[in-house]
């Protein structure tokens, strides 16, 4: 029997797939859903670069830099992506801005950003276009504290000092929620203090924006639907023993519906940075690829999602053993696919992806389909997510031309988890009614 995963076209206000800004609707994924879908990303790439990546320490005071101490000699955003996607990443967690407050977007709120620097370009921008170019998803780091606001300790944590400004909090997180589309989760380092605006009001605030956007904070107050373990483990969420600096939120917070963990590809080392690029001494130094691949498993296992944090050198490149350590991982991943279902007798293919109802993305889905056909027996079918009946999509005829007749069925009031009710039987009954192919929200992982 041939069960086929599909092509999604998500056509509520909530979620926009293109590159224009994002700004809350009337409608909000249910958390159910939403936490199945961030659960479903899996594995993703940390990208930490900024000033301390030519300071040659984790942290770097700021107060005597400007713009210009950001001396990278170029950006390649399509390598970062193109690595991610080799490795079977479905995400990329950017640092846009660290404790020193330099900006790695264009923001309008300091002086202290990247297109100030001699580089000149907003990353973010860049990154963003790469991402999409990949079929990548993108969340951000975000500093909710600043060394450059009032009350902040230069170089020092918030037991020295915090750093306050909630209305320039708030300004730059209302840019990086409008300026670059989808944000799948933003990840708050608390290091400097909550900036004057605690965590439930922060989550209140990018909500306004995203609402369907995840929000979570490595330690203070807990607040949010994930779950951060920063130098983290896989595990159930509730389980203490998997971070080491949110003990008590993730022992008794009840509002976290899925846990991120993340650590350095970077072993331990004397010298030097550990999240962000260290020195030229050490780039022969990387984790193994196997022990990347037992936690993406462990991930996988318990519903988590793990960021490696990955550091771009001065010249705005991933360091090649990085590279090739990530393509050994994501070979590991193919060759050993794990299917995380009750009928593991049924063939699936995992092809799932969120597009607009633009048509932009069924070009996509058509060449995979005849990638499918040259090499196997299999043949894509496409499934149409027409939204509920108080939204309502016209122009299904276009929808049907664009795929070529491909589209088989439209749905309306599509459920993630509607392809886990029916037992084979049941499947095998709707072939017989003339059906191909399948919506299995599980797929190989």
């Amino acid at each position: 029997m041939l069960v086929l995963l599909i092509l999604l076209v998500s056509c509520t206000n909530s979620t926009q797939a293109n590159n224009k800004s994002t700004i809350a609707g009337d409608h909000r994924v249910a958390d159910s859903i939403r936490a199945d879908q961030i659960s479903e990303m899996k594995f993703g790439m940390f990208i930490c670069w900024s000033f301390s990546t030519f300071y040659g320490e984790e942290w770097t005071p700021t107060l005597d830099k400007d713009a210009s101490y950001f001396r990278a000699t170029g950006c390649d955003t399509d390598q970062w992506c193109k690595t991610a996607k080799d490795a079977g990443m479905g995400y990329l967690l950017f640092l846009s801005k660290h404790h020193d407050g330099f900006c790695l977007w264009d923001t309008k709120t300091t002086d202290k950003k990247v297109t100030n620097s001699p580089i000149g370009i907003d990353v973010l921008a860049e990154l963003r276009k790469s991402c999409d170019k990949y079929g990548i998803k993108l969340a951000l780091y975000f500093s909710e504290g600043d060394w450059n606001w009032p009350g902040a300790v230069d170089g020092k944590g918030h037991n020295e000092g915090m750093g306050i400004d909630p209305e320039m909090k708030k300004a730059q997180l209302k840019e990086l929620c409008t300026q670059y589309g989808p944000i799948e989760f933003f990840w708050m380092d608390h290091a400097v203090g909550d900036g004057g605006l605690n965590h439930s009001e922060t989550v209140e605030w990018v909500h306004q924006f995203q609402p369907d956007c995840f929000v979570g904070f490595n330690h203070g107050d807990a607040a949010g639907r994930l779950s951060l373990r920063e130098m983290g483990t896989p595990g159930p969420i509730g389980d203490a023993s998997t971070t080491k600096y949110n003990k008590d939120a993730e022992a008794n917070y009840g509002g976290y519906l899925v846990a991120e963990f993340t650590y350095p590809i970077l072993p331990p080392h004397e010298g030097g940075a550990m999240w962000f690029y260290s020195l030229p001494k050490h780039d022969s130094l990387c984790l193994p690829a196997e022990k990347l691949y037992q936690d993406y498993l462990g991930a996988v296992e318990f519903g988590n999602i793990f960021s490696i944090d990955v550091g771009p050198n001065y010249e705005g490149k991933i360091r090649d053993i990085d590279v090739e350590t990530l393509k050994k991982v994501g070979e590991l991943i193919r060759e050993n696919k794990v299917f995380r279902t009750s009928y593991p007798d049924i063939p699936r293919i995992d092809v799932h992806t969120h597009i607009g109802n633009d048509l932009t993305g069924i070009a996509n889905c058509l060449e995979l389909r005849k990638i499918l056909s040259d090499k196997s027996d299999v043949d894509l079918a496409m499934w149409i997510n027409l939204g509920g009946g108080n939204d309502p999509i016209e122009n299904t005829e276009s929808l049907l031309v664009a795929s070529e007749g491909h589209m088989l069925c439209a749905i309306a009031d599509y459920s993630a988890h509607d392809g886990l009710k029916y037992p084979p039987e049941t499947l095998e009954g709707f072939q017989k009614q003339g059906f191909v192919g399948y919506k299995i929200w599980a797929g190989p992982w």
